[in-house]
């Protein structure tokens, strides 16, 4: 009888640091990007990308790493990210109390912007391919730029981001695939 609790309160516990271990894997593997722009505007708009945790609006990737989402050795990489409104802690920077009033994103994001813009709010994930240029020997790049408002009464009203998806050649060569497709380091 005296083990009873024990047993329950240890399945406890490893359920928590279970629940705490899957957070932090999704954590570890993406991250908000603001654009770089004014710093008291910043976490209205920009975007969480997979693989990357870079703190500007140059969004950088070398082909076949993390960030690369599609193939190892395709000559491009693929991003894969979505359009998040209304960040906390981007630092100097407090979402708008009253959320915003318009987001905007072009190309691949356009239809993905959250529809909910009163507080924080992620689109879903998409994918984008920048090209390698020179058959795979010279970097690619492509200039994506979100916009979003504040509702009125709100300083600053708003923020007009410029995002540098830029994907970089290998230097070394593709890791060997496993048997089940994935990359083997």
């Amino acid at each position: 009888m005296n083990g009873q609790p024990i047993v329950r309160s240890w399945g406890i516990l490893c359920a928590g640091a279970l629940a705490a271990g899957i957070g932090m894997a999704g954590a570890a593997f993406a991250g908000f990007v603001p654009g770089g722009g004014k710093a008291a505007s910043d976490c209205y708009i920009g975007f969480d990308v997979t693989g990357v945790t870079s703190g500007t609006g140059r969004v950088e990737c070398v082909e076949g790493e993390a960030c690369d989402v599609g193939g190892c050795g395709d000559n491009r990489c693929t991003f894969e990210a979505a359009v998040c409104v209304n960040q906390p802690g981007v630092a100097g920077c407090k979402p708008p109390s009253g959320g915003l009033a318009s987001a905007k994103a072009p190309g691949p994001f356009r239809s993905k912007v959250p529809a909910d813009l009163a507080g924080p709010a992620c689109g879903a994930f998409v994918t984008m391919d920048v090209r390698l240029k020179r058959n795979g020997t010279k970097g690619g790049n492509r200039a994506v730029r979100p916009r979003a408002s504040a509702v009125a009464g709100t300083n600053p009203r708003t923020d007009k981001d410029a995002f540098n998806f830029v994907c970089v050649p290998r230097t070394t060569p593709c890791p060997p695939a496993s048997p089940s497709g994935a990359f083997v380091q």
